[in-house]
């Protein structure tokens, strides 16, 4: 228990210098700069996560269910197949912007600049492998450490630097806000990786001695897990994407506030997962499944009525944010359905660690995928049918499904 209120503590945090970031973008910058760099970073958001591909997971619990003596030479061999996968996306990504620069591809795509994607795909990969190299400290049991580098390194460093921009008066735009943020992210990098590399040298040629079958199981177990990575955060993606151009970007702006606020609900899943996930790798791969129920009823319980008692003290907070972000628009609505459905998403999270952690990835691939898919396209169909309110009800209905999906199948195999 002390471990997870240890974790909380850092990644409140972490959410608070986010939030605090977005309202200081949107309180200092031009509406429509703060709206293209708020598409811009959630590209990178997005990229971040395509470039590792499911290797969160594959990395917590392949370290944590790991004997002592061999957990230090699995970590070199899955950090160097991290840079080896966000290495091929980045070539891709750079790809991508080179080929924008042809007249009749560019005529495609008049929102981003091929600058713009450049400098998106360089944060996009610094931020991916800082990611990776939290992993490892977070199977390694290093939690703490983990979740400063994972939620707050690069926020903070990120608010440091708008802060000073601020100061200086400068006419701040979308661009310079990305250069911002790809500097701080290659900082970052840095900062982690130079250590990381000089710990696991000696571990070079165990780490070649790798046999093929463990490598391509990594992989695979990769893969699935990519999908459902995405497949989790496929319903608010594609909100953030489809606002803009169904209600404009004052009502984008207000969103993104919303948004951001309504994830503190999600405080305490995150910590109490991101604490006990090596916990339920350990107990599974010792089927202990006893302890293991015990333990995901515990979790479940503790985050639901965490986040319910969150959810209204945002609620009650909710001008202070609006306010200080200059945001006209009337979001009362919009906060508390999304406060609702951020419930039912922390209860649904909850569930799919355990699963993943179980090596059920491939039922979490079809539940995840097929419920955030019909998700999303409600959110866009409502979108352009009425008001932002009414589209906003597809994350309750599509998470609260979701919930009862995967709490359905934690109890068939016996970890509920």
């Amino acid at each position: 228990m002390l471990s997870v209120l240890g974790t909380l503590v850092i990644r409140a945090a972490g959410s608070a210098v986010t939030v605090l970031f977005a309202l200081v973008v949107s309180r200092y910058m031009e509406t429509g700069a703060a709206a293209h760099f708020f598409l811009l970073f959630n590209i990178t958001v997005v990229a971040a996560i395509c470039f590792r591909w499911g290797l969160d997971e594959v990395i917590i619990r392949k370290v944590a269910s790991a004997p002592t003596s061999e957990r230090l030479a699995l970590a070199h061999r899955l950090i160097w197949l991290a840079h080896r996968r966000v290495i091929q996306w980045t070539a891709a990504s750079l790809t991508a912007a080179v080929l924008l620069l042809h007249p009749n591809l560019r005529a495609l795509m008049t929102a981003l600049m091929p600058a713009e994607i450049v400098v998106a795909a360089v944060a996009s990969a610094m931020v991916a492998l800082v990611a990776c190299i939290g992993r490892v400290y977070q199977g390694l049991g290093r939690t703490s450490l983990a979740a400063f580098l994972l939620n707050i390194l690069i926020p903070m460093m990120s608010l440091i630097g708008l802060l000073l921009m601020v100061s200086q008066r400068w006419d701040i735009g979308a661009l310079d806000m990305m250069l911002l943020y790809a500097s701080v992210a290659i900082g970052a990098y840095a900062i982690v990786m130079a250590p990381y590399y000089w710990m696991f040298r000696a571990r070079i040629a165990e780490s070649k001695s790798t046999s093929i079958g463990d490598a391509l199981a990594e992989r695979q177990a990769a893969n699935k897990l990519g999908g459902v990575v995405m497949a989790q955060q496929i319903l608010i993606w594609g909100a953030l994407f489809c606002v803009p151009f169904a209600y404009g970007d004052l009502a984008y702006n207000g969103f993104i506030v919303a948004q951001k606020i309504s994830t503190l609900v999600s405080l305490v899943m995150l910590a109490a997962n991101f604490t006990l996930a090596p916990r339920f790798a350990q107990l599974y791969a010792s089927r202990n499944m006893s302890a293991l129920r015990t333990l995901t009823r515990t979790s479940a319980m503790l985050i639901l009525l965490s986040s319910i008692a969150i959810a209204g003290l945002v609620f009650m907070a909710r001008d202070i944010p609006f306010n200080f972000a200059r945001i006209s628009t009337d979001m009362t609505i919009v906060v508390a359905i999304l406060l609702i459905g951020q419930v039912f998403f922390a209860l649904s999270a909850s569930l799919s660690i355990i699963l993943s952690m179980s090596l059920d990835e491939t039922f979490l691939l079809y539940a995840q995928g097929g419920i955030n898919v019909a998700g999303v396209i409600v959110f866009i169909w409502a979108s352009f049918q009425g008001e932002i309110e009414l589209a906003c009800l597809a994350f309750p209905g599509a998470y609260l499904v979701l919930a009862i999906v995967l709490a359905s199948r934690a109890r068939v195999i016996g970890a509920l």
